[in-house]
């Protein structure tokens, strides 16, 4: 329940065949994101992207946000005015839903 709801394999573009391979686990899909491109990426985009310091991290983890570490590190993203720690909720919509991770910071910036 905690991961959020994925397109089934049926509304991928992909070929029939494909799509039961992988549903009767006859092929396996591998994706990752690299982190560290990412966070270049939100530099380049004119975000800011950084790793939080240990006291920022103790506030999160005692306020029971469960934000994404990335070798044991809260990652903060954001713009000039506010700036909020990466969350595996954009991460798993980039993997489940086939959008990229940038695009989704960015709107997720411009919203709040």
């Amino acid at each position: 329940m905690t991961t959020p709801l994925a397109l089934t394999i049926f509304n991928r573009y992909m070929s029939d065949e494909f799509k039961f391979d992988i549903l009767f686990g006859r092929k396996h899909v591998c994706v990752g994101i690299c982190v560290e491109a990412l966070m270049e990426q939100c530099i380049k985009e004119g975000l800011t992207a950084r790793f939080a310091s240990n006291k920022e991290k103790g506030k999160l983890d005692n306020s029971g946000v469960s934000a994404y570490k990335y070798k044991g590190k809260v990652i903060l993203v954001g713009n000039d005015q506010q700036e909020f720690p990466l969350m595996d909720g954009i991460l798993f919509r980039a993997l489940y839903h086939s959008q990229s991770p940038i695009s989704l910071i960015k709107s997720y910036v411009a919203i709040t």
